[in-house]
């Protein structure tokens, strides 16, 4: 849990304290594999369903940066840079802190579910307009880290899907089938080949797609070898 929020051997200032609590009582599973927050709820049968269901979408955590639109009334609606879904946000301290949150500024913040809405949970953190720069390169991270986040957005699963078709057929086209077995010393050249392949692939089925500039180097996929073994692929 503390990897989030540094190694553990640095103090946590009161933000990240903050966020750490957050990230506790609603995601963190205890031993049981269950949440606080589930505990909680069935420690007060009293409660009513409506207040219980509530509660519990709480643990599906909504993480940003998300990019202001405008106010709505009480409302901030804001676009997650992650999945591009829209987000009707509320705060339990009063609409009054959203003139804190021009529009095109960034809010790296958490979410949490209230009925048909959102709300803020935890820390956040406004990031102004000009440094547009820094949210959409921490919105690229998380999405590596956490692809689940991108795909809330049934259109990017679909589209997942799609991509992940397209490469596969780009891969029978060249390959001659589904599955190719190469020495392990081919490999590379063999991978490096079936990148450039794509790439053509791309421009050629693609108008709006642009061929690599001189200067601009080929992304490579390297293979793990096994620097005891030279050329072993693992």
């Amino acid at each position: 849990m503390l990897a989030q929020h540094g190694d553990g051997t640095e103090a946590l200032d009161e933000q990240q304290l903050i966020a750490l609590w957050d990230y506790f009582v609603l995601e963190y599973r205890l031993r049981n594999g269950r949440t606080v927050v589930e505990e909680f709820v069935d420690a007060h049968p009293e409660f009513p369903e409506q207040e219980r269901q509530m509660l519990l979408g709480w643990r599906d955590v909504v993480q940003g940066p998300f990019e202001v639109q405008r106010r709505d009334g009480p409302a901030l609606i804001t676009v997650n840079l992650v999945d591009e879904l829209t987000y009707r946000v509320r705060s339990n301290r009063g609409s009054s802190m959203f003139r804190q949150m021009p529009r095109r500024s960034f809010l790296i913040t958490r979410l949490v579910a209230v009925g048909d809405e959102w709300m803020l949970s935890g820390p956040t953190n406004v990031i102004r307009r000009a440094n547009r720069d820094f949210a959409y390169k921490l919105a690229l991270e998380m999405s590596v880290r956490n692809p689940e986040a991108v795909y809330r957005n049934p259109e990017k699963l679909a589209q997942a899907w799609e991509l992940q078709r397209a490469n596969r057929e780009r891969f029978i086209r060249f390959f001659g089938a589904d599955l190719v077995v190469v020495p392990g010393d081919q490999a590379q050249d063999k991978l490096d080949a079936f990148d450039a392949f794509c790439h053509e692939d791309v421009l050629r089925t693609n108008s709006g797609a642009r061929r690599r500039s001189a200067s601009t180097p080929e992304p490579l996929t390297e293979l793990p070898w096994n620097s005891s073994t030279p050329k072993q692929w693992r």
